[in-house]
């Protein structure tokens, strides 16, 4: 706005012609009212230097129109017009919200609604431009916010929850803000915003935490308990298996035939047989001790067994074994006594209840986190067996391979199926039962 002349007056004032108006300049509240062809000027375009003062306190000011005087004494205002100051648009995030202008109640806004957009307008059409509307949006704003006719919006972003109240103010003359309009608006705030939701959070997960403890706890103690269960389960089969393998029979035909070797004069064959029996009653108790031993020594102690046996039964079958290295064999443990009740079964109930010489296999095969166990006969068979068992009125039944069944499904149950074992019929081209083959395969025994 180009300055063309300036007057002072006695009140204290500063009046300035414009290109554009006449304004007056209060020097004690710094503040400035302006006049145009609305408030009663012939124009609004002032001459350079074209000012003067009267000895009375009248003003003088040129116009292309003509001239202008008053007298700063009297009070100059513009024109009483009636207005009314409204709000014409809320939005929020973009949305209009029409019924926040006309409701008389709070506007409860969701979290999320926190983009409010305000438009507003004073009602009176005489010279909009020159309105001044200022604003403040409680208790978000410390200050007054202006903004002139032009450009008559407020907009604020991000608004936390909280309860707002937008205040709205209008000037016609800067001076005084007679128009006001109020707005009351509510976000409401989010569920995680809310006072009590870290508290009530934090006890609930202190409350499913210690649920979660409370349960693993428990299920370690049925655990722990099922496991010694077990394990009593597993150490009684353990001793029946012992029973077993030392069952009165076996003494007794050791110690016949030591008996027999005497009789005949041969103290050699009966110091062996004798020393033999000894060895191997001694494995028996030591395997009683350890739930594991070496594969190197279950072998030992089959071969031991099986050449009591055969001694016994005078060389009718004949021992065939494809084993690896013993070195190899002493790093491999194995569940103690599972391979002895299978080599007893096969001679007892398959090669020695047949006329002809017979042939017991025992193979071993090493591979990685593997070992696959063989114990074959060329006997009569099960079912064979079991015939002739009946045509002879034998009733005693091989708890041996049965106690061998149950520790083997203890040991699964407790080191997650490390032993898997199968029994299968052998027949020859006739179909004719030819013998029967024990397969035992180990894992994760390193």
């Amino acid at each position: 706005m180009s300055v063309c002349s300036l007057e002072p007056d006695s009140l204290g004032n500063v009046w300035i012609g414009t290109v554009n108006g006449l304004c007056r300049f209060h020097l004690a509240t710094k503040s400035i009212s302006c006049y145009y062809e609305e408030d009663g000027l012939i124009s609004n375009d002032f001459n350079f230097s074209v000012s003067g003062k009267h000895a009375s306190g009248q003003l003088f000011f040129g116009t292309k129109g003509g001239m202008v005087s008053f007298q700063p004494q009297q009070q100059v205002s513009h024109n009483p017009i009636a207005a009314n100051l409204v709000i014409t648009s809320f939005e929020t995030n973009g949305e209009e919200r029409m019924e926040g202008l006309y409701l008389q109640g709070e506007n409860r806004l969701q979290h999320y609604e926190n983009n409010v957009h305000f438009r507003f307008s004073l009602l009176e059409f005489s010279r909009p431009a020159q309105y001044r509307y200022r604003y403040k949006l409680l208790p978000f704003d410390q200050e007054w916010k202006e903004t002139s006719g032009r450009l008559p919006v407020a907009t604020y972003t991000n608004l936390p929850p909280d309860e707002y109240t937008f205040v709205l103010e209008a000037s016609m003359d800067r001076i005084s803000w007679p128009y006001k309009r109020t707005l009351h608006f509510n976000i409401q705030p989010a569920l995680w915003q809310r006072k009590w939701f870290y508290p009530a959070l934090s006890l609930g997960i202190f409350l499913l935490a210690a649920g979660v403890v409370v349960r693993i706890m428990r299920s370690r103690l049925q655990k722990e308990r099922r496991r010694s269960e077990m394990e009593k389960e597993l150490a009684y089969m353990e001793l029946k298996a012992l029973q077993s393998q030392m069952n009165p029979h076996f003494i007794f035909n050791a110690i016949h035939s030591v008996q027999h070797y005497m009789l005949q004069g041969d103290l050699l064959a009966a110091n062996d047989y004798l020393t033999s029996f000894a060895r191997l009653i001694r494995y028996f108790l030591e395997a009683s001790i350890n739930r594991k031993v070496p594969l190197s020594g279950e072998v030992r102690m089959v071969k031991l067994f099986v050449e009591l046996e055969a001694l016994r039964f005078e060389s009718r079958f004949e021992f065939i074994t494809e084993i690896p290295p013993e070195e190899e064999m002493d790093f491999i443990e194995i569940p103690s006594m599972i391979l002895q009740p299978f080599v007893e079964n096969a001679i007892q109930h398959g090669l020695a209840l047949q006329d002809r010489k017979g042939k017991l296999f025992l193979g071993i095969d090493i591979q990685e986190h593997e070992v696959t166990i063989v114990v074959e006969d060329n006997g009569v068979g099960r079912e064979r067996s079991r015939q002739l068992k009946n045509t002879l009125n034998q009733k005693q039944k091989s708890r041996g391979i049965r106690l061998i069944m149950e520790r083997l499904k203890a040991y699964n149950a407790l080191d997650k199926e490390t032993v898997r074992m199968d029994i299968l019929d052998l027949h020859d081209d006739q179909g004719v039962p030819s013998g029967t083959r024990v397969i035992i395969i180990l894992k994760q025994l390193y």
